[in-house]
């Protein structure tokens, strides 16, 4: 088994705490947080113990030399960003950092590799018809990280690119079913005038969905639910003072439903919580429906290559 890539952060700011140290836990054996490096001690020792980091320092030279970093996560802010980066760089180590350097200062560009993706259009069906699309992911996906090289390192001098088809069919937010006859993966590689060669991925095979709408409206109805839920459950079960809570209290105990059998009440009260988180559960499940058609398609994809 491969060892975890080993790495280490300078900067340790609100971008790190939510986004970079969490996301490095959920890799799990993959990657490894070692080091930290920031310039209050305080601070470096609360983030240390709160994501298990063995060794932190006010020193980034200290990242630098040290032989059991294999890549440096540069957090800071944009102004030392070069500075840091020519430091990693020339300590031989991998280098993330989150956001672009000045092109003047990077010095001579030789090479470049660029990618983007998300889980593919679920709300349209054309982009899956080659006749109305007029192309796959490298139309939609592809074109935008190609705008941005010819537009910093200027045109192509020569250009070839593989396309694929992963998934035979796909499921939309509707639940309809199509049959893509586009591709749903690129490869292009670029050599531009100026002699630099490129590398550019598009994919409609990722994680992250096209459009997050619908996340936010089912939110608020299962907390619609949930609410009349407890207001059905307090209403029933407390019966505040009045004329109506009264008139309840009499048909309660013609009936003995409430107030001589606790049983009952209990069960009234499980079943409308079944009931309601149920009607929520049935709604998330209908507005997030593109992200378990892609785990389906997935896996479903993968047992017919299995058979084959």
């Amino acid at each position: 088994m491969a060892r975890p890539l080993r790495i280490a952060a300078i900067g340790c700011g609100d971008i790190a705490r939510r986004r970079h140290f969490p996301d490095l836990k959920a890799l799990g054996s993959r990657a490894e947080l070692v080091a930290i490096q920031a310039r209050d001690p305080q601070a470096l020792e609360a983030f240390a113990a709160r994501f298990g980091v063995p060794r932190w320092h006010t020193d980034a030279d200290a990242i630098m030399a040290d032989p059991g970093i294999d890549a440096v996560l540069v957090l800071t802010p944009p102004d030392s960003h070069f500075d840091y980066a020519e430091q990693v760089i020339q300590a031989g180590k991998h280098l993330l950092v989150r956001r672009l350097l000045d092109m003047d200062a990077i010095g001579e560009v030789t090479g470049v590799e660029c990618g983007r993706s998300h889980r593919g259009p679920t709300h349209a069906s054309w982009f899956y018809d080659r006749s109305r699309a007029g192309g796959g992911v490298l139309i939609d996906l592809g074109i935008y990280q190609l705008t941005a090289v010819a537009a910093l390192f200027g045109p192509a001098l020569s250009m070839t690119a593989s396309c694929t088809r992963h998934f035979a069919w796909r499921t939309l937010d509707d639940g309809t079913v199509v049959t893509p006859d586009v591709e749903d993966s690129a490869l292009l590689s670029l050599v531009l005038e100026n002699g630099i060669a490129v590398a550019s991925t598009a994919s409609w095979n990722g994680c992250q969905s096209h459009h997050a709408t619908s996340g936010l409206q089912a939110y608020y109805l299962i907390l619609a639910w949930t609410l009349i839920a407890t207001a059905a459950m307090y209403f029933l079960t407390q019966a505040p003072p009045g004329r109506m809570a009264n008139a309840c209290r009499d048909n309660f105990d013609r009936t003995q439903f409430v107030g001589y059998d606790p049983r009952r009440v209990r069960f009234l009260q499980f079943a409308l919580s079944g009931l309601f988180a149920g009607i929520g559960g049935g709604l998330w499940l209908r507005l997030e429906s593109r992200t378990f058609a892609r785990v389906r398609d997935a896996v479903t994809a993968d047992l017919r290559q299995v058979r084959a």
